[in-house]
């Protein structure tokens, strides 16, 4: 079996398929700064390189934008918003889009508060 759809019917005009885009946006505030240091303390520990290259460690920036920088580079945002709280984060809100690419068209969409 082939993976490419079949013509629904003989005669019918091409159509191509949609190309969906999927944008995913969380806002996240931050609630303890103590705790997202020390989740990006102990990143920086185990994975120096990585620390170095966000810009985070001895003698380079430990800021909260560092640190949370740090924490993206080292996990997706899906897995830092399950986590938000035990690293002292909140999700304030999350939204779902979703876009035919070819016509721009909206197929899908959801925000929520939290």
């Amino acid at each position: 079996m082939s993976d490419i759809p079949a013509q629904r019917h003989a005669g019918a005009a091409h159509r191509p398929l949609p190309v969906l885009a999927i944008t995913e946006t969380r806002v996240i505030r931050v609630t303890d700064e103590s705790r997202l240091l020390g989740a990006a303390d102990r990143i920086a520990d185990a994975d120096p390189d990585t620390a170095k290259t966000v810009g985070y460690g001895p003698g380079l920036t430990r800021s909260v934008n560092t640190a949370f920088a740090l924490l993206l580079a080292d996990s997706d945002a899906a897995d830092l918003a399950e986590r938000a709280l035990r690293l002292g984060l909140r999700v304030v809100s999350a939204s779902t889009l979703a876009t035919d690419v070819l016509t721009d068209d909206t197929v899908y969409e959801k925000d929520m508060e939290t």
